[in-house]
């Protein structure tokens, strides 16, 4: 048992949005597999992080005197390689793996999912999101702050697998400055540099369609709504 304060967390992650954590909260770790030939170490903990506050846009906006149960493992699974698994108030779950030939980026594949039970196996990052409320502009900044060191999303050294599939179902959603309501956003990368967003709203509907290299769009997007 233990306290696990933000400016500790800061010091294990280095990214801008680690910023975004504040306070400290008790909690409670177990460390099996060490020693024995056949097993793989497996540290686990357990929090309800009372006292530690979350900067985060909805669904994971908390104040430092609310209670979220945590569960976080993190084992080594042979050919699969190091996998975290993070449960947070049973409603939202991610599982991020760094592989033995794994790039700069520490985890090379992930998934995060809220309200869902969704896995992503393949490189990068899914997100699989159900919640009533979702900012879509507010997490975009706080995806780039997770995903470099500069606070600017590149293929470069960062902690996070860039994000490769993403599934939005929301009653009040933003994107692009827009509030809409009954939003249903999917994003994907369809082929090594095309991409294709589609959104349906009580306010609009329509595709979007782009070229991206080395994290730059290539001419103009593509885009069609009706």
């Amino acid at each position: 048992t233990g306290q696990l304060s933000a400016d500790a967390l800061r010091t294990l992650i280095d990214a801008p949005g680690m910023q975004r954590f504040a306070g400290e909260a008790a909690y409670t770790a177990r460390l099996t597999g060490v020693g024995q030939s056949e097993a793989n170490p497996t540290l686990s903990i357990t929090s309800d992080l009372e006292g530690m506050a979350l900067d985060f846009p909805a669904p994971l906006a908390k104040a430092a005197k609310d209670r979220w149960p945590l569960r976080a493992v993190w084992a080594y699974r042979g050919q699969t390689g190091r996998v975290l698994e993070v449960a947070l108030r049973d409603s939202m779950r991610a599982r991020l793996v760094r592989h033995s030939d794994a790039g700069a980026r520490y985890f090379d594949s992930g998934s995060v999912a809220v309200g869902r039970d969704t896995t992503w196996d393949e490189p990068g990052m899914g997100l699989d999101i159900a919640h009533p409320v979702f900012d879509g502009d507010a997490w975009d900044r706080v995806v780039k702050e997770f995903t470099s060191d500069s606070g600017t999303d590149t293929e470069g050294e960062g902690v996070f697998p860039r994000v490769r599939s993403m599934r939005v179902q929301t009653e009040q959603g933003r994107l692009m400055g827009m509030p809409l309501t009954h939003l249903t956003y999917t994003i994907r990368q369809t082929d090594a540099t095309e991409w294709r967003a589609d959104i349906a709203a009580t306010e609009t509907a329509g595709t979007l369609t782009w070229t991206e290299e080395n994290n730059v769009i290539q001419g103009p997007v593509q885009a069609v709504f009706h």
